[in-house]
């Protein structure tokens, strides 16, 4: 049975002591599961060229939608500094974007060979494959071996996983958040706490560890008095803290970043009135965008997933997290994007340790089908790129 939702627990274990299997048996099955997901993105990024060929190559598809912001940060800094349209020409600026990989992108960059497009790739695909493994380790930390290695399969899979073809920092957030789940539930709090701090530095959405780490520290003082697992939250935070304080310093406004996201990004949250703006769209007549109707369906979709998961939560700390970072999500205007879905990869874990053979088997197969056609979709089918953001460096 899975552990309470008021508690967090100790790994698994069976009546012989911890469960079978080596912590380096699990890593080679999520590395040869994130291995199959590369090929299929791969595949689907082949077809992606000679589908969008006549106008994009290679490098412009792996660098389509944010990772062309990444880029450019990581060769210039934050030097489009404008937070609002009242404030300049542009009609996009950098600092909507997290610091973190751009960092990365630029540490890896002064060692590699190679452009900073090589260094990317290297960041990103480095942290899909942490991503895989950090998510395989939690399952086994929360149930035992073999669903371990089924969340491995099961990552890999989730149509939001196509993202690790493209350099996003999903697989960060992914990597961190797992991470930190791990670290609270054996009450490492300094550790957990820093992996938290990776998390809210990579993406906005990685506050909801924040959130589920003061969640366990009110439990623990609550009842053992244990005043040090206010460490964990406080340190998670520290991430995004540090950034919003970067934004303050550099533009002079403390909302620099809020603003940047309303003015820059047309970017709201509604609770609830976006969620039944997409649930509608099936009724609308006449033309919707198709990205949408998509979302529309992913709702849908979400409806026995979160069924399931809410039936029996895996523990305090995931369940807290998960449902932040659902609210996050679904109360944005941007829409229930399947990348931004990924970042609730708890979901699964509920349907790793129930789901077994055919139909596990049929949930990953149809999981890397639509993997490939997320691709397919983005590289060929989406906006490529942003055209009115100057990427090569400030303006003189």
């Amino acid at each position: 049975m899975a552990p309470s939702p008021s508690t967090e627990s100790a790994p698994a274990t069976t009546g012989s002591g911890p469960v079978a299997g080596s912590t380096a048996d699990l890593v080679r099955v999520a590395t040869g599961w994130y291995l199959l997901n590369r090929l299929v993105g791969t595949i689907a990024l082949f077809l992606s060229v000679n589908l969008a060929g006549a106008r994009f190559g290679w490098r412009h598809l792996l660098t389509t939608g944010d990772g062309r912001f990444y880029l450019g940060i990581s060769r210039y800094g934050y030097f489009d500094l404008p937070t609002s349209t009242a404030a300049g020409d542009r009609v996009y600026s950098s600092i909507g974007f997290f610091p973190l990989l751009p960092g990365l992108i630029r540490a890896f960059d002064a060692v590699l060979p190679g452009d900073a497009l090589v260094a990317a790739t290297v960041v990103c695909t480095l942290a899909g494959w942490a991503a895989c493994v950090a998510v395989t380790l939690l399952a086994r930390d929360v149930y035992d071996d073999r669903t371990a290695r089924r969340a491995a399969a099961l990552i890999a899979c989730f149509p939001g996983a196509f993202i690790f073809s493209f350099l996003y920092t999903e697989g960060l957030l992914v990597a961190a958040v797992a991470a930190s789940l791990i670290l609270l539930r054996r009450k490492l709090w300094l550790w957990a706490g820093v992996a938290g701090a990776v998390a809210t530095l990579a993406r906005p959405s990685g506050v909801a560890i924040v959130a589920a780490g003061a969640a366990v520290a009110v439990v623990e003082i609550r009842r053992s008095r244990t005043w040090s697992a206010l460490w964990a939250p406080a340190l998670a935070a520290t991430g995004m803290a540090s950034f919003l304080a970067y934004l303050w310093w550099r533009t002079g406004e403390a909302t620099a970043w809020f603003d940047n996201q309303r003015d820059f990004w047309n970017q709201r949250n509604n609770l609830g009135g976006y969620l039944i703006k997409w649930l509608e769209i099936p009724f609308h007549d006449g033309f919707e965008p198709t990205d949408h109707r998509i979302y529309a369906f992913i709702l849908l979709a979400l409806v026995p997933i979160l069924i399931g998961f809410y039936r029996r939560p895996p523990g305090l700390a995931i369940t807290v997290y998960v449902s932040v970072s659902l609210l996050i999500t679904l109360s944005s205007s941007l829409g229930p994007r399947p990348r931004f879905l990924l970042a609730a990869f708890p979901l699964l874990l509920p349907f790793a340790h129930r789901w077994r053979g055919e139909k596990h088997n049929a949930l990953v197969a149809v999981g890397f089908g639509l993997v490939a056609l997320s691709v397919v979709y983005y590289a060929a089918g989406a906006p490529l790129g942003v055209e009115h953001f100057n990427f090569e460096g400030p303006v003189p």
